[in-house]
């Protein structure tokens, strides 16, 4: 899959990051994923790497050769200079699941041992529901903390 716009743009100010290690996971980020080269000189990598790394360090060295032969692959016309259309800067997360609440909340129901006494998850058609306070996982583990 190809990066988005925006995670190069993001990778771009990594490279010129204070801290030398941040700068080389972009450069090891960027060389292992799937960029095109429009965004490469869009956002001018290859000059923010060569800036930052010397030319002996190997990782750098190669982002700089994979996007020489991005330059190749596009001038001999095997690729194209663009990402597909299909790359989006914000996908859609996948829809959420929406659970369903008892109205009364005053009691929690246990499920019974005898209703699925086959084993099988299809045994009834009855849809059973727990019913109880909605939990704050948050608030529990907060609640713990002060106890001990």
């Amino acid at each position: 899959m190809y990066l988005s716009e925006r995670t190069v743009k993001n990778y771009a100010f990594l490279l010129t990051s204070d801290d030398l290690n941040i700068a080389y996971y972009a450069v090891k980020w960027l060389l292992e994923s799937n960029v095109s080269l429009e965004l490469l000189e869009k956002y001018e990598i290859q000059n923010l790497v060569e800036k930052r790394f010397l030319i002996t360090d190997e990782t750098a060295r190669s982002l700089i050769l994979k996007i020489s032969n991005l330059e190749e692959d596009v001038e001999n016309g095997n690729e194209s200079y663009s990402s597909p259309s299909y790359v989006t800067d914000s996908p859609k997360s996948p829809p959420k699941k929406k659970f369903r609440r008892h109205s009364d909340h005053s009691q929690l129901s246990e499920m019974s041992l005898e209703d699925s006494s086959d084993g099988s998850p299809n045994s009834s058609s009855e849809i059973e529901y727990w019913e109880g306070p909605v939990r704050n996982l948050k608030e529990q583990v907060l609640a713990g903390a002060y106890q001990s």
